[in-house]
């Protein structure tokens, strides 16, 4: 049996030069090399909150696991009370704020569902809410200045910064 056979057969055959070989990854991938000759890839990401919480009915800050400026990201995973999709959302980590906003359809109205949030530390606070539905024959429905019934499923800190920020 040839020399390459064999160390096929043995688990112990190198295809080219790996020590020429660049590895990269995109946002919330992280690639280690823990010990020569081996490459762990995993997902760099930590959930800072996990769990429904309904805006519209509990207004008091919610408390993460630890600072949002930890992360290069966070991603928020939100949907509405209704008839919205889930979606995420992505903002910097090293911020003061981001706004959340669901646009879509929820019977035979256009609704605009929108909040905004102040981040201080590990603290994420609503500033604001409001909603509009709007008619297909171009009528305001119903606006709401006091709830945006936004609720977040998730948070999630993405790539996590070396020392953290705080």
């Amino acid at each position: 049996m040839s020399e390459n056979i064999q160390s096929i057969a043995n688990g112990t055959f190198v295809l080219g030069n790996t020590s020429a070989t660049t590895y990269q990854a995109g946002p919330g991938i992280s690639i280690t090399q823990p010990s020569e000759g081996v490459v762990r890839i995993s997902k760099d990401e930590t959930v800072l909150c996990n769990g429904d919480r309904y805006w519209w009915a509990d207004t008091s800050p919610l408390t993460a696991s630890e600072n949002l400026s930890n992360f290069e990201t966070i991603k928020v995973i939100a949907a509405d009370d209704w008839e919205l999709p889930q979606q995420e959302f992505y903002f910097p980590g090293l911020n003061n704020g981001f706004d959340i906003s669901l646009i879509g359809k929820e019977g035979d109205n256009l609704v605009i569902k929108s909040s905004k949030f102040g981040v201080n530390g590990n603290q994420i606070s609503l500033l604001s809410q409001t909603q509009c539905g709007i008619t297909s024959g171009k009528a305001i429905a119903t606006t709401n200045w006091t709830t945006s019934f936004i609720q977040f499923k998730k948070v999630i800190g993405i790539n996590r910064i070396s020392g953290g920020n705080a």
